[in-house]
């Protein structure tokens, strides 16, 4: 009887295909209709402080553990990655020795809900892994998979990688003399289904973000307009 109830609730909730599902460790322990439930409506997040053995006072809602602030040395010159972004762990970062599980302050640090100019309809919400039956989603920035957290909208079936939610909107790069304006809709400004990067010289879709000059026509994919190895970059 409480299956039904929950389940009356859940679709009274939301209008999604029911593809969604959050499969993390802290749900596991959870019958499915609840673990569908939470990926609607996630709980608050405890506020994070350190005390003086910098361990968290409180768990982060990604992680069952405490976890410690770590140092690169703890790896003795392996190259970890991040379990939220996928990018390699750098300073500063903490973790779970215990279960292998690692995250860059930075995405530590996150927030839970994030008001986005690429999806102004609903609010995207931080979830520590893809809430999808696949387990993993696609970008609508990048085109990329992504396996780690995304801020998405469920109701939308929206995802974006960490990093590509925080895309400057305007960017100067060493490859053009001209402020880059990012573009989220193709559809806006171009006829054309397909461009070549002018960067790269690889295609540019027009189902994903670029970085764009209206004046020179002058076009770049995301990861080529901000790849780390780049000495003169403003971000705006």
């Amino acid at each position: 009887m409480a299956a039904k109830t929950l389940l009356k609730h859940l679709k009274k909730a939301s209008n999604t295909s029911g593809q969604r599902l959050v499969n993390s460790s802290i749900m596991k322990s959870q019958p499915l209709l609840q673990q569908r439930l939470f990926s609607i409506f996630p709980p608050r997040s405890t506020k994070t402080e350190f005390d003086d053995n910098t361990k968290y006072n409180n768990l982060h809602f990604s992680h069952h553990h405490p976890l410690e602030h770590l140092s690169n040395t703890t790896f003795e010159g392996e190259e970890i990655e991040c379990n939220a972004c996928g990018l390699l762990i750098s300073e500063p970062y903490h973790g779970c020795n215990s279960c292998n599980f690692y995250i860059h302050e930075k995405c530590l640090n996150l927030p839970r809900s994030l008001d986005h100019p690429a999806h102004p309809s609903h609010p995207l919400t931080l979830f520590p892994t893809p809430t999808y039956w696949s387990q993993h989603f696609t970008c609508n920035a990048c085109g990329s998979c992504g396996d780690g957290f995304s801020f998405c909208c469920a109701h939308c079936e929206f995802d974006l990688h960490t990093h590509c939610a925080s895309h400057p909107t305007r960017i100067v790069i060493d490859d053009h003399p001209h402020e880059l304006k990012l573009i989220f809709d193709w559809s806006e400004h171009f006829d054309e289904e397909l461009k070549d990067c002018d960067v790269c010289c690889g295609v540019l879709h027009k189902s994903f973000w670029i970085y764009y000059c209206f004046d020179c026509q002058f076009g770049s994919h995301l990861s080529c307009a901000t790849r780390k190895d780049r000495e003169n970059i403003i971000r705006k």
